[in-house]
């Protein structure tokens, strides 16, 4: 089984390698963003990710609740198809966290 891992590539900027489902996703994968609560703005590229479900969906919703409890800014990029028809169910897809071209500091503080 793969480990869900998530590798820094530049300056809060991170890619999330593995798959997003239910038999992937487990309390180590939550708490992925623990130990960057110093870094203020966060972009999480999606790209490599293989395979999404629900429970992709539900960790990218904690880890925007952890990063609005550390004062941290987030965004997704890159998002997979699956994850993205599942947001659209619950309007979530049309949030701020949500933007395909998050790249630098300057759009997370527009």
């Amino acid at each position: 089984m793969d480990n869900i891992k998530l590798l820094k590539q530049d300056s809060g900027e991170y890619k999330l390698h593995g798959e997003l489902t239910f038999n992937r996703i487990d309390k180590n994968t939550a708490r992925l963003l623990q130990n960057l609560t110093q870094t203020k703005h966060l972009v999480i590229d999606l790209s490599p990710v293989k395979r999404a479900d629900s429970a992709g969906l539900a960790l990218l919703i904690e880890w925007i609740k952890q990063s609005v409890r550390h004062q941290q800014k987030i965004c997704f990029k890159n998002i997979p198809e699956q994850l993205t028809a599942l947001a659209a169910l619950s309007g979530f897809d049309n949030s701020d966290y949500f933007i395909q071209n998050c790249t630098t500091k300057a759009k997370l503080d527009g």
